[in-house]
């Protein structure tokens, strides 16, 4: 028996089984938080600073928790590699990374929410390469990575560079007694069209992908 060609074929299965099961633990999770007691409801944020700040939170974690996902399905569906030990780190580490994101939705302090998006690039940084470099050592992946290299090279460098403003952004929040909620609303808007553009591009990734078929 081929056990390589048995691997890759099965890499697939494992790759969107975890990922499912990850990311709608995720998901439920963030829209439980929701319905709390004491959570601003949606029509709040037309009048309360709070609770847009609340919301654009919730807004950013969920466009996440769905990038997450169209990455995992674009894995599955245009690369194949055998399964490794990392392979099975990074998606449940990612759903810590989730966990704790969601957990800060409705804490006052912006630092903790920062750590939280500084972990999530992380360890969105950690995936992209180790898809990368995976999918390099088979010749099979070949004309997809091509096709796509400057995509994935943009996403690296800019999840990096993501991750460093995350981190930088925390401390200062950190050093500050008090931030004002208009400052936070903008914190939380630029986060939110930064995620925006991310799934934008990922869009686009997948459209020049579809371009093999």
């Amino acid at each position: 028996m081929d056990y390589g060609r048995y691997a890759k074929d099965l890499q697939p299965t494992f790759y969107v089984s975890t990922g499912a099961i990850v990311q709608s633990l995720a998901l439920t999770y963030l829209l439980s938080r929701t319905i709390e007691k004491g959570s601003p409801k949606i029509m709040d944020a037309f009048s309360s600073l709070p609770a847009q700040v609340y919301w654009l939170k919730f807004l950013i974690a969920f466009e996440i928790i769905l990038l997450i996902w169209h990455e995992y399905v674009v894995g599955l569906i245009f690369f194949r590699w055998v399964w490794s030990f990392w392979d099975s780190f990074v998606p449940f580490l990612m759903g810590v990374a989730e966990f704790y994101l969601v957990t800060r939705l409705g804490v006052r302090d912006l630092s903790p929410w920062l750590w939280g998006m500084a972990f999530v690039s992380v360890m969105g940084f950690g995936s992209y390469i180790n898809q990368y470099v995976q999918s390099r050592r088979d010749p099979e992946n070949r004309d997809a990575l091509k096709k796509i290299h400057r995509e994935r090279v943009v996403s690296i460098g800019s999840l990096g560079i993501l991750t460093v403003g995350f981190v930088i952004g925390a401390l200062i929040a950190e050093q500050k007694d008090s931030i004002s909620w208009e400052a936070k609303q903008c914190v939380m808007i630029v986060i939110a069209l930064v995620s925006t553009s991310m799934l934008m591009f990922s869009a686009l990734t997948l459209a020049r992908l579809r371009e093999l078929t």
